[in-house]
């Protein structure tokens, strides 16, 4: 027993494992020594096996999990995905809406900015759009890389909005962007917060061809649409027809109710799940 090992005495503390990171995984190969690898795969596989209760966001990580650590059926997995926190929000400041033009088709990146990403791409995808009367702007945290991509015509860094009004702000966008580059396993099994921030909204997205977010563009039929990870071009091709199929797009949305984007809309699923491990939140 691990926690009378620990000299706990007779009570049990269940543990719960949060793998929305692949801990084995998380540096590509090239960049991490063998040995390394090895000895982060062995603690995530005793983690897995010792936790009452393994939480993911997608089910392309309960595949990967299975795959790669052969043996562990007894793994309690549980997929609760991340949705948007819709409860969690105040107006977004003027500051921020008021760099959008009315009525201009704008294409929304928020998020981080990284060398892995291949973000480098992103100018050029920004002028492309120009052509296209679709403005390309940007929000996050800043650093080195990004200041480098902005030095660069064709994309506008609104600033970095804060994550409370983060779902207000989307209302003034039109179309939201998912880029990832599979650079790592995490990459390439993403489960991004912000498509669903989108599609509660109502706002069509516009996400790289990855496992997770074909299934979600298959799950909502109509909403998400799909281009090459990296691939500036296609990206401003899809941008360009979601613009011209607009309208037709947003009567996808009367076809699913917005509440099943939400964090909130999970919450009794969430419960039953935890019941079923024994575990109780005492929550309402």
């Amino acid at each position: 027993d691990l926690v009378r090992s620990r000299g706990l005495g007779d009570v049990y503390k269940r543990q719960v494992y949060d793998a929305h990171e692949i801990f084995s995984h998380e540096l590509p190969a090239a960049s991490e020594d063998a040995f390394y690898r090895q000895k982060k795969a062995q603690a995530e596989k005793t983690i897995l096996t010792a936790a009452d209760f393994v939480i993911v966001p997608n089910k392309q990580r309960i595949q990967f999990f299975q795959q790669f650590h052969t043996g562990l059926e007894a793994v309690r997995y549980s997929l609760i995905e991340n949705k948007s926190l819709a409860a969690y929000t105040i107006p977004v400041s003027a500051v921020f809406t008021e760099q959008l033009l009315p009525h201009q088709c704008s294409l929304f990146y928020g998020g981080s900015f990284w060398y892995g990403r291949k973000q480098d791409e992103f100018p050029f995808l920004g002028q492309a759009l120009a052509t296209a009367q679709i403005k390309f702007v940007l929000s996050g945290g800043r650093n080195e890389y990004l200041d480098a991509l902005l030095k660069e015509p064709g994309t506008q860094y609104l600033g970095n909005i804060p994550a409370e009004q983060y779902c207000s702000f989307i209302e003034h966008i039109s179309i939201g962007l998912a880029w990832y580059f599979p650079t790592t396993i995490n990459d390439e099994l993403c489960a991004p917060l912000k498509i669903f921030d989108y599609l509660a909204k109502g706002k069509p997205v516009l996400a790289a061809r990855l496992p997770y977010l074909v299934e979600l563009s298959e799950r909502y039929p109509g909403t998400i649409t799909l281009f090459e990870p990296g691939n500036w071009r296609e990206c401003c091709e899809k941008a360009i027809e979601v613009k011209q199929q607009y309208t037709l797009i947003k009567q996808q949305f009367a076809a699913v109710s917005l509440e099943v984007f939400t964090w909130e809309w999970q919450y009794n699923a969430i419960d039953q799940d935890f019941l079923k491990a024994g575990i109780h939140l005492c929550a309402e």
